[in-house]
């Protein structure tokens, strides 16, 4: 069901960027309710929520999903900041990636070490 949902959302977002590539009117109509520079900050806010859901601290289960939802919700705002800030967001996204490739799985062996096996 997991591996589902995955390929949908996948889908799904491949769609929205797809839609977005060929016409303006989307990001158009979703700049109308949130500016740039807010969707761009949102996507920065996840430089610091992204540890909290993934990281090793003993988070409860629905705070980690309600932050994997929120993290979805939030990525449709991706294209207006992406056509608004452009270099401020693969700024944010480049950050985004170094967290995830390389920090958090430094954190999570550190912490096995220093906590036991958890």
């Amino acid at each position: 069901m997991r591996r589902l949902a995955c390929y949908l959302i996948v889908g799904l977002y491949y769609g929205w960027f797809v839609l977005t590539a060929s016409s303006n009117r989307p990001v158009e109509a979703v700049s109308r309710y949130v500016p740039g520079w807010l969707a761009t900050l949102i996507w920065g806010c996840w430089l610091l929520l992204i540890p909290i859901g993934l990281g090793p601290l003993d988070v409860p289960k629905y705070l980690r999903d309600s932050l994997e939802v929120l993290f979805l919700l939030t990525c449709l705002l991706l294209p207006v900041a992406v056509r608004l800030h452009l270099v401020a967001t693969l700024f944010i996204s480049a950050l985004g990636c170094v967290e995830l490739l390389w920090l958090i799985p430094r954190w999570k062996a550190r912490w096995k070490r220093e906590h036991g096996s958890a």
